[in-house]
């Protein structure tokens, strides 16, 4: 399946040229910048054209309900896994009578003193959120590109808007009008997980290889909460107590 880049018109690759210095680095992954509450925006910072503004805290649910429904919507989006994240990360939403039914998450970071709209780290697609639109597909199709085109005008009046969209997401042309440029990337998915011998059977021999290799050190897989990812111990699920640095009892012993 296709995953987009939604780039802006590219000074290197996807930044968008506007008076800043040319050049703009997007080539790696930005830096890790700490952890600290997703920024909720102010009633004074929304943007009250074309029903966007910036999403507060107390609009999370509604937002969190909207990434369940939709066919972009994945657990890089979900609220609890933004705030994980860290950094200067906003939600910009689409209001439709009332209705919160689209939006894209935004995460924020400076490169050479020039403020980007990009990925963040461990994080695989963002990109339009949209519910799904009722109707015939035509009218379906015309209110998808309306809400697209909003979006895209709005970020781009960025500086800098870099973001990997998800598979599902096909259509960028409303991006193309307002001036960015697009890379298309490849993932792989695995559609129907019912069958695992199935799966299993379908994997090349490597795989199957590292994998049995896995069982037989004891590596397994199991399904938890976002809570015990934030409160695990690192180096405990790398099967040590300490640090790799930290001094170890039987180390120095003959």
């Amino acid at each position: 399946m296709k995953s987009g880049v939604i780039l802006p018109a590219a000074v290197g690759i996807g930044a968008r040229k506007s008076g800043g210095p040319d050049g703009v680095s997007t080539s790696r992954r930005p830096d890790w910048v700490g952890r600290s509450r997703m920024r909720a925006a102010g009633a004074c910072e929304r943007s009250r054209r074309e029903g966007l503004h910036y999403l507060e805290a107390k609009e999370f649910a509604n937002w969190d309900a909207l990434v369940e429904v939709s066919p972009q919507g994945s657990l890089f989006c979900k609220s609890w896994w933004l705030e994980a994240l860290g950094g200067e990360i906003r939600i910009l939403g689409y209001y439709d009578s009332g209705r919160l039914i689209a939006g894209i998450p935004l995460y924020f970071e400076r490169r050479m003193g020039v403020k980007v709209c990009r990925m963040p780290q461990l994080t695989q697609t963002w990109g339009v959120v949209i519910e799904p639109l009722p109707g015939k597909r035509v009218n379906a199709a015309a209110h998808e590109m309306k809400i697209l085109g909003t979006f895209a005008r709005r970020l781009a009046e960025e500086r800098a808007f870099i973001q990997s969209f998800h598979p599902s997401n096909q259509n960028w042309l409303p991006f193309y009008w307002n001036g960015f440029t697009q890379t298309t990337r490849f993932t792989y998915v695995i559609d129907d997980l019912q069958d695992l011998g199935r799966v299993w059977d379908g994997l090349e021999q490597n795989s199957r290889t590292k994998i049995r290799k896995a069982q037989r050190l004891g590596l397994g897989v199991k399904k938890c909460g976002p809570e015990a990812v934030f409160t695990a111990d690192p180096f405990a699920l790398r099967g040590r107590r300490t640090s790799p640095g930290a001094a170890s009892p039987d180390r120095g012993r003959a």
